[in-house]
């Protein structure tokens, strides 16, 4: 884009010949979004290099493959899919509880005012 050091290249992101056509080994960093794709041989690949390799995983054990293979950082979507909703259902409940307290006290105001009323009428 226009302003920036970012630029968009179209080419195969699965092939040596694009890796070595961009010089991804030279560069300062690497992400890899192929969310849906072996990354095992981009992380062979830049496994000799200081670059920094941040990859994507379907879970922790093609998580911890790529470690070892060279990956700097991996996103394991199990897991951040996981602790995402985790995070909706704590909301969620929250939520419920407060409404559950809400009633709760409306419940015990109107308990509370009807037993008053009661009273003061049976002593009438």
């Amino acid at each position: 884009g226009i302003g920036t050091n970012i630029y968009s290249l179209y080419a195969d992101p699965e092939d040596p010949g694009t890796w070595d056509k961009y010089n991804l080994r030279d560069a300062e960093l690497v992400i890899s979004c192929m969310w849906n794709r072996d990354q095992r041989a981009l992380c062979e690949y830049m496994q000799p290099t200081a670059t920094p390799l941040m990859v994507i995983a379907v879970n922790n054990f093609a998580a911890k493959e790529m470690y070892n293979l060279g990956a700097t950082f991996c996103l394991q979507q199990e897991f951040f899919c996981a602790k995402a909703f985790c995070e909706m259902l704590k909301v969620e409940c929250l939520k419920i509880k407060v409404a559950g307290d809400t009633r709760t006290r409306e419940e015990e105001t109107i308990h509370t005012d009807t037993h008053a009323h009661t009273h003061t009428h049976t002593h009438t």
